[in-house]
């Protein structure tokens, strides 16, 4: 008798494997994620995520990108797939003002989230 629970521990294993093996051939998804470009003040919001894509495990080593989607202009450096509510910028079609603008916000480290003062002579004990 002390060997009748292998066989029942066996088939609820063989029913896991064949369910993940299964699950191995579903499409894979993952969150895209961008900063918002406030236009007011010539800066980018946090990282958020925007839209659920299809496609491997994203990548945040690709070039930035301005991507533009119901009046929100976005900037960032995962690659595509983008998502299907945004548009991207194609930098050799007619120039956009504001993605160059987010841009250069971009590449100049302009955080919404930073402050203003950079927190130079605030008591910091430099010195």
């Amino acid at each position: 008798m002390r060997g009748l629970w292998f066989a029942p521990a066996l088939g609820v294993f063989a029913v896991m494997f064949a369910f993940g093996a299964a699950s191995c051939n579903d499409a894979k998804t993952h969150v895209f994620s961008a900063r918002a470009y406030e236009q007011a003040n010539d800066c980018l919001d946090d990282y958020a995520a925007i839209e659920v894509v299809q496609g491997e495990v994203g990548s945040a080593r690709c070039a930035p990108a301005c991507l533009v989607g119901a009046g929100t202009y976005y900037v960032s450096t995962m690659c595509p797939p983008f998502p299907a509510s945004l548009t991207a910028h194609d930098p050799d079609a007619a120039p956009d003002p504001v993605c160059i603008a987010a841009l250069a916000a971009n590449a100049a480290g302009k955080s919404c989230s930073a402050p203003a003062d950079g927190g130079g002579d605030a008591g910091d004990g430099g010195g």
